[in-house]
């Protein structure tokens, strides 16, 4: 419960994910739509019912948490905790609760270089899905997720080469899908370059940016590209003591 006391409320008066939640708003005073149920790793919504399917309503397996109020502001720490390309510190992201998972995946991704598609984020053990609200995750006392980083598969993965300053054809294992982003987060964990003032162009020259796909840039297996110190008018990042802002 969201005063960190176990309560006791008898299954038989339960028969719905509502009934919980109207039993909780009226004997603790919780409002039922700023309640998030957890259960076996995954949220209740008001339809579920454990009596018709038939699941055991054990002491300590079920959890309520209060959400945080609509279009609030928050500061959400991200733990990266499996990361397969390297090691990467907690970061804060300032970023309104009604923004979706989604929308803070893309925040990652620019400022860690993991992305989107092969992030997995958690809290309350629960597993965020892109289309969702923050807010159906974002609880008055817990604003830590944890992130984890999906390996490239073998049929996904290529191999580019990496020309710079004191840097002599390194070689990265990518995913045709990451981002340009990524691309960068590569760099930076292999210890090619680190923090944000620098770029990376192709062969010819073109400076490459953004969330583009290395895929949609026309990178293919074992082409050549180009670390450039200096991002000019542009920055890769827009962190400010290791917090990032929405925009």
């Amino acid at each position: 419960m969201h005063d960190n006391k176990d309560h006791l409320i008898l299954a038989d008066e339960i028969k719905s994910i509502a009934d919980l939640k109207s039993h909780i708003e009226k004997h603790h005073g919780v409002p039922s739509d700023t309640q998030i149920i957890v259960t076996h790793n995954f949220i209740a919504d008001n339809e579920w019912n454990p009596v018709r399917d038939r699941i055991e309503l054990l002491p300590g397996e079920w959890k309520m948490y209060k959400k945080i109020s609509p279009n609030e502001s928050v500061a959400v720490t991200v733990s990266p905790r499996l990361i397969v390309t390297g090691c990467l510190p907690d970061s804060v992201f300032q970023i309104s609760s009604e923004k979706s998972v989604f929308d803070l995946k893309l925040m990652i991704d620019k400022e860690l270089g993991v992305p989107p598609h092969r992030q997995i984020l958690t809290t309350m053990t629960v597993f965020m899905k892109n289309e969702h609200p923050l807010r159906d995750y974002i609880v008055a006392r817990s604003l830590k997720i944890q992130l984890d980083e999906i390996p490239v598969t073998d049929s996904d993965a290529m191999k580019v080469r990496i020309h710079g300053k004191g840097v002599f054809w390194d070689l990265l294992k990518v995913d045709k899908y990451d981002t340009v982003y990524a691309l960068h987060g590569y760099v930076r964990r292999k210890g090619i370059a680190s923090g944000h003032d620098f770029y990376v162009t192709c062969e010819d020259g073109l400076r490459l940016a953004g969330t583009s796909s290395l895929e949609e840039l026309g990178i293919t297996n074992g082409a050549h590209l180009y670390l450039v110190s200096g991002n000019g008018s542009g920055t890769d990042s827009s962190s400010d003591n290791n917090v990032v802002a929405d925009e």
